[in-house]
């Protein structure tokens, strides 16, 4: 399991390399966890309150859409 982990992880980094971000995001979005879920995001670079809101998924630039707001880096955590 771990080989195959490993493996997938190269072949989407070298793709990444080569192509960037685009090349990958239609794979992620089919694995994207956080999609539609509640989320509350404190971002690495802001001492304020978190961004809350349901989560649109990753976007085409990486970034994460809580609630209509794009968070570039952060600590994202599930609301219950």
């Amino acid at each position: 399991v771990r080989d195959r982990v490993l493996a997938q992880i190269a072949k989407w980094y070298t793709l990444w390399r080569r192509s960037g971000f685009a090349a990958l995001y239609g794979e992620i979005r089919k694995i994207d966890f956080l999609k539609g879920r509640t989320l509350g995001v404190y971002r690495t670079d802001d001492d304020n309150e978190p961004v809350r809101g349901v989560c649109g998924g990753i976007t085409d630039d990486g970034s994460l859409d809580v609630g209509g707001e794009k968070v570039y880096a952060g600590e994202a955590h599930v609301e219950l």
